[in-house]
């Protein structure tokens, strides 16, 4: 593999369907479509889009099937700016399709999808050669054999996680090194509201450098090791928000970024909250995906200041 790579993703690539109304409507209502319209979207796959946005030089690999919607999304991540190296083909897998309904008076959105398990790599599936010229592996829960080859060669993991109740669970919170979560996701895996609270026993979880959880407009909750586990928060950056989906992606692959810059833990976490700001002002999509220089701006211009809480 070229030397040059910076961030490996392996993991989630969708082909998202996105279907824009008024209001969500109830039970049995009808509701006119204002708009629709189709982009690449999941987890790995927006991240890795805007790590290669910001100038990183990032690399994809996985399962992938030989239907056109699988070229598509290879397509896709080629026109980013991400290379696929050594991908392996297997009959009967399929593009994850996602279906996002955005409701426009509040800003939410519904989403549907397509199981991804059927684009998890097995163990032996695994070829170490790949990580030994990378910086960070980028990942979801799919890529849970790729996090445990990763952990062995010393490549950090950043990773965030959708499914609750999976066998693996527990273990692939204790590989990851820089765990992402969402609120929502947290409060269900701990059992706990408080923010710090929730911060506080996910960093219990294994030897992670840092976990953070995202909580919308009132910023995000961090913990790492260079803090002695101590909890700090930054405020939400002030954007008008237009569309989220996609904003937890994209603070994943800014956070990734900035970490092959040998960005300090606080300085990443500044960069990746205003990546994910700026892309919740914009409609979804690669293609209104922030640049380097927006992201700056926006953290000179706003001087957040990060804040302890504990």
């Amino acid at each position: 593999m070229d030397a040059c790579h910076e961030i490996l993703g392996v993991g989630t690539v969708t082909i998202d369907n996105f279907i824009f109304v008024e209001k969500y409507p109830t039970s049995d209502q009808k509701e006119k479509i204002v708009a629709e319209h189709r982009s690449f979207g999941g987890l790995v796959g927006t991240a890795l889009a805007t790590a290669a946005r910001f100038g990183g030089r990032c690399v994809y690999w996985g399962i992938v099937g030989v239907e056109s919607d699988s070229r598509s999304v290879i397509e896709g991540l080629s026109d980013a700016g991400i290379e696929c190296i050594n991908l392996i083909e297997k009959r009967g897998v399929h593009a994850v399709h996602s279906y996002i309904i955005a409701d426009e008076s509040l800003h939410t959105r519904t989403i549907f999808f397509s199981d991804p398990l059927c684009v998890m790599p097995e163990r032996e599936q695994i070829d170490k050669s790949i990580f030994k010229t990378v910086k960070v592996l980028l990942t979801d829960q799919t890529g849970i054999e790729a996090a445990r080859c990763a952990k062995q060669l010393g490549v950090p993991v950043v990773a965030d996680m959708d499914w609750l109740g999976r066998s693996d669970e527990q273990e692939f919170m204790e590989i990851v090194d820089h765990l992402v979560l969402s609120a929502e996701f947290a409060r269900s895996v701990v059992n706990k509201d408080n923010p710090a609270e929730i911060v506080h026993s996910l960093q219990e979880i294994g030897d992670r450098v840092c976990t953070a959880v995202t909580f919308g407009a009132e910023g995000c909750y961090f913990s790492s090791k260079t803090d002695e586990d101590r909890v700090k928060r930054i405020p939400a950056f002030n954007v008008p928000a237009r569309e989220t989906t996609g904003c937890g992606d994209v603070f994943h692959g800014a956070y990734a970024f900035a970490l092959t810059l040998n960005y300090s833990i606080h300085e990443c976490m500044l960069f990746a909250s205003a990546a994910s700001s700026l892309y919740a002002s914009r409609p979804s999509g690669w293609e209104h995906l922030p640049n380097l220089t927006e992201v700056v701006d926006l953290i000179r211009q706003q001087q957040i200041n990060i804040e302890s809480i504990d």
